[in-house]
């Protein structure tokens, strides 16, 4: 997920998820080209539980979800580790 541009910046993890279809975005995810965060993830699983789509449609929603739910994890997981590392800084201070 760390991908860095041409000058070196770290390039948003949320920009390299995978754009949905046409139909999907204006169907079943309102208007969202990617399911980048929480609302367009609960408004993408919600659909697939109550709107007829096609098996390709599904797929591809759901396929979207695992990326999305994979970055966030990956993300709370970086949280922690900081967290554990503050904590651990401040055992050594005290």
């Amino acid at each position: 997920w760390l991908k860095l541009d041409e000058s070196g910046d770290i390039i948003d993890p949320y920009k390299q998820l995978e754009p949905l279809e046409k139909s999907e975005i204006e169907d079943h995810v309102f208007g969202a080209e990617i399911i980048k965060d929480g609302g367009a993830a609960a408004t993408g699983y919600a659909a697939m539980q109550f709107v007829k789509m096609s098996e390709a449609e599904r797929a591809s929603i759901t396929t979207a979800l695992l990326k999305y739910c994979e970055l966030d994890t990956l993300a709370m997981v970086m949280v922690v580790e900081h967290w554990l590392e503050v904590l651990e800084s401040l055992k050594k201070a005290a």
